[in-house]
């Protein structure tokens, strides 16, 4: 099962809608947690009087078990017969934007749950447009609770006409709408029952059928350097974000465009590669294969940003850029358009991004940098803004211009 790429899930849903429990359950259907983990709860639920919650595996905290809600951020690993999967789960919008942005990979896909009973509120239609502004394609709507309205087809497929066109309009096509019930386990490895009217798959047969578009292993080779050595030969030397490597390829050097044929490659925790040529290599460099796809070298950036600061970055001021183990001076150019991470809705177009405010917008390098803005490795997709020798921001490139 290592050796099999984990899909990484983003979980979004208004407040009460049964996130939690759908997790949970998710966890306990899958044999994902050990017994005794699942007895702890029990215990816990039997001690203050609670019937057990599938949502306590997932707010684990007593503090959380008591106040009914969840407070901490939550990376959830768990795995099917198909593969692992990793899922993020968020308390808040702000923080689940700063995830989104800042974490290591690109989503593969997202979750929006929302109760059969109360219907779609104003942030299911917020996290809805979270996922498009964020550019997540791969969305399947769990509608949660349906016990709570009898199990009705009517009910889910009124859900069905009116979420489909609001997400229509945002880009957003679902994979599918997935009647559920948290608190019964219906849909969720077993065909429900209670829904013979709905032909569609289970929970774990829908995640199993989120793609990976560009698997790590299959992707160029990416390795930002990061440090330089020589113990009689010299050793370049850096992680390997993704493809792979060996002593019959030629690497090339990026934006020097340096290139040399490998003498030999070292790799454990990272790797170190011995060049036939006497080439003079800096840290910030990019090492890639020359017979695979090269990335773009750009100066001007389209990207996704969330700024962190009280202070808010203006446009044309400078601000330090790091993107892998490269550093460069950039200037914000341009504000394309606006949102309030609190609120999720949109702001009036502005020369200046605010403390937790999301911005689609351009911004300029001092000097070109190699990109790949498919967003396949986070050393030429992702990155942090420093202001003052403290991190301020951080984005993703979304497009590269020139």
């Amino acid at each position: 099962m290592s050796s099999v790429q984990a899909i990484n899930l983003v979980v979004a849903g208004h407040v009460d809608h049964g996130k939690s429990t759908i997790i949970g359950r998710l966890l306990a259907e899958t044999q994902s947690l050990p017994i005794d983990k699942i007895k702890r709860i029990q215990e816990t639920c039997d001690q203050s009087g609670r019937p057990f919650e599938y949502s306590f595996i997932i707010d684990a905290f007593k503090d959380e078990q008591k106040k009914g809600i969840t407070i901490d951020t939550a990376r959830v690993f768990f795995k099917t017969i198909k593969r692992p999967y990793i899922i993020i789960d968020a308390p808040g919008h702000t923080e689940f934007l700063k995830n989104m942005i800042s974490g290591a990979s690109r989503a593969h896909g997202g979750l929006i749950v929302l109760d059969a009973q109360q219907g779609i509120k104003e942030n299911t239609r917020r996290h809805g447009y979270m996922l498009s502004f964020l550019g997540i394609k791969q969305v399947a709507v769990l509608v949660n609770k349906m016990d709570l309205v009898e199990y009705s087809q009517v009910k889910f497929e009124n859900i069905i006409e009116e979420f489909s066109s609001f997400l229509f309009k945002h880009g957003i096509t679902p994979k599918l709408f997935l009647p559920l019930s948290g608190l019964n386990g219906d849909n969720f490895t077993l065909k429900s029952k209670n829904m013979s009217w709905h032909n569609g798959p289970t929970l774990v047969e829908c995640l199993d059928s989120f793609e990976i578009l560009i698997k790590s292993s299959q992707s160029p080779f990416r390795m930002p350097v990061q440090d330089i050595y020589d113990f009689g030969q010299k050793i370049v030397a850096g992680p390997i974000e993704t493809g792979k490597i060996d002593e019959r390829d030629t690497v090339v050097f990026y934006p020097s465009f340096k290139k040399s044929k490998l003498k030999a490659v070292y790799q454990g925790g990272a790797a170190g590669l011995v060049l036939q040529e006497p080439l003079f290599i800096e840290r910030g460099e990019l090492a890639t294969i020359e017979k695979e796809e090269a990335p773009q070298i750009k100066s001007n950036l389209d990207v996704v940003l969330f700024w962190l600061s009280e202070r808010p970055m203006k446009i044309n001021t400078n601000y330090i850029f790091k993107m892998g183990t490269a550093k460069r001076n950039v200037k914000l150019v341009e504000v394309k358009s606006l949102m309030d991470s609190s609120e999720l809705k949109e702001l009036s177009k502005s020369d200046e991004i605010r403390i937790n405010q999301v911005a689609k917008g351009s911004i300029q390098l001092e000097s070109p940098l190699p990109i790949d803005s498919r967003g396949f490795a986070s050393c030429t997709s992702r990155f942090v803004i420093v202001d003052d020798y403290n991190i301020v921001g951080g984005g993703l490139v979304i497009e590269s211009k020139i």
